[in-house]
C-alpha cells in the first residue's frame, strides 16, 4: 500500500539568486481546475504564522505564479480552502489537503536565476511526510552556485593525467634505460587490440583447443559465442553458491529482500562493466575471466545476506555447505569444468539439507525475526 501526502512547496531569494514558482491548479491526471487557495506559513518566535496569498493565478486561472518579490527563503507555500484558519496548528505543520496526493508526484516548476544571467528550472515539492524527518528542504546546487562552474570540464585533464602517470613513467624509464617497451598481452597475443585489427584489416585468429591450452576466438560474432559459452560454465562452476544463495533468497521476508536489493544496486553495475569490458578481450581460458565478474559478485552477495540473515541455523548451514564445496572444488583450469570427489558429494548432500533446514526456520526474514525452537 502507498501512502500519499500534500506538498509544500519552496522558492529562494538570496544575494546570488532570484526565483519563480509555478503551482499547478489541476492534477496531472486531472485538469479539472480546483478552486484551493495559496497560503505560505513561516516560523516566528518558534510558532508557525499562517498568511493568505491573494491575486497570484495567471494564465487562465489555472497555476499561481509567484514572484521573486513574492518569495522569502525561509517560506514554504501549500494549496488549501478556508477550513485551514480553524484547523491549522501553530505548533507543527499537518496534511492540510489530499488534493497533491496524486501519483506520479504532483509536480510544481521552481525556476532559479543567477543574477549574473543565466536560469534552470527544477521541482518545488516537498512531500509532507519529510517533514517528520530531520533534514532539509534544500539539496546542494553548487554546479550553479560555482562561477566557475563553465570551466570545469577542465579538471578532466589533470584526471586523465594522474590515471596515465604511472604507465607514462614506467614506458619513460624503459627508453631511458635503452630498451624498448613491449607488452606481450598486446603485441603476441592480440588482447583486446585484435577488434579492431578485424575490423579495419580482416585480422583474425580462431584457434580454440582446450587440449593444447589454445583459447582464441578472435572473430566476430565467434567471440561473442566463446564467451558466452564460458559463462555457461562459470555458472555451473558456481553452482552450489549460486543456489544456496537463490534458497536464501527465496525464504527471505520482502523487508530483508529490499536491504539485499539495495545493496545489488551498488554490486551488479560494477560486475556487469568488468563484464564487459573482459568479453572483447578474444582471449577465453575456461572460467577465469567470469571469475572477475560473476564470480565476485556472487561471493560478495552471498557475504551480504549472511550478514542480513538472523537465524543461526540458517548461517551456519549456510556457510558449511559454501566452505565445504570451495575447498574441495578444482581449479578453474580443469577442462572437466567441477572434478567430482568426497568433499563435492558432501557439499550436495550439504545443499539439500539446507533447504530442508532453511525451508523449516522460513521466518527469519530480518535481522529483527527468530525462529522460536
Amino acid at each position: 500500500m502507498i501512502f500519499l501526502c500534500m506538498n509544500f512547496f519552496y522558492g529562494i531569494n538570496n544575494n546570488l539568486f532570484k526565483s519563480e514558482v509555478q503551482i499547478p491548479l489541476f492534477q496531472n491526471s486531472n485538469f479539472k481546475k480546483s478552486n484551493l487557495k495559496l497560503f505560505k506559513s513561516y516560523p516566528e518566535n518558534n510558532k508557525w504564522i499562517l498568511k493568505e496569498i491573494s491575486n497570484k493565478k495567471i494564465i487562465k486561472d489555472s497555476f499561481y505564479i509567484l514572484k521573486n518579490e513574492d518569495i522569502s527563503s525561509n517560506e514554504i507555500f501549500f494549496l488549501a480552502d478556508e477550513t485551514i484558519f480553524n484547523k491549522f496548528d501553530h505548533k507543527k505543520l499537518k496534511n492540510f489537503n489530499n488534493f497533491t496526493d496524486t501519483s506520479p508526484a504532483f509536480r510544481a516548476n521552481f525556476e532559479i536565476h543567477f543574477n549574473d544571467g543565466g536560469f534552470s528550472s527544477y521541482q518545488s515539492e516537498y512531500p509532507f511526510s519529510m517533514t517528520t524527518k530531520k533534514g532539509t528542504i534544500l539539496s546542494s546546487i553548487s554546479s550553479i552556485a560555482n562561477t566557475d562552474a563553465d570551466k570545469n570540464y577542465i579538471l578532466i585533464l589533470p584526471s586523465i593525467l594522474i590515471l596515465l602517470l604511472p604507465s607514462i613513467l614506467w614506458r619513460s624509464y624503459i627508453v631511458l634505460n635503452g630498451y624498448v617497451p613491449y607488452n606481450a598481452n598486446f603485441e603476441y597475443w592480440n588482447q583486446f587490440v585484435w577488434l579492431p585489427k578485424n575490423l579495419l584489416g580482416g585480422y583474425e585468429n580462431v584457434n580454440f583447443n582446450l587440449d593444447k591450452h589454445e583459447f582464441y576466438c578472435m572473430d566476430i560474432p565467434l567471440f561473442l559465442r566463446c564467451y558466452f559459452n564460458d559463462l555457461f560454465k562459470t555458472i555451473y562452476y558456481l553452482s552450489v553458491p549460486l543456489i544456496i544463495f537463490l534458497i536464501n533468497y527465496f525464504y527471505m521476508k520482502k523487508d530483508t529482500k529490499e536491504k539485499l536489493k539495495k545493496v545489488s544496486l551498488n554490486l551488479v553495475p560494477i560486475s556487469l562493466i568488468i563484464f564487459i569490458f573482459t568479453a572483447f578481450i578474444g582471449w577465453y581460458p575456461p572460467i577465469r575471466l567470469n571469475l572477475y565478474s560473476l564470480g565476485h559478485l556472487v561471493t560478495l552477495l552471498f557475504g551480504v545476506q549472511i550478514l542480513l540473515i538472523s537465524n543461526k541455523k540458517i548461517v551456519f548451514s549456510s556457510f558449511l555447505t559454501y566452505f565445504s564445496y570451495s575447498i574441495f572444488l578444482n581449479h578453474w583450469n580443469s577442462p572437466n569444468i567441477i572434478e567430482f570427489n568426497y568433499g563435492i558429494g558432501l557439499s550436495l548432500l550439504l545443499t539439500v539439507f539446507h533447504l530442508i533446514i532453511t525451508k523449516r526456520n522460513s521466518n527469519y526474514l530480518s535481522n529483527n525475526s527468530y525462529q522460536k525452537e
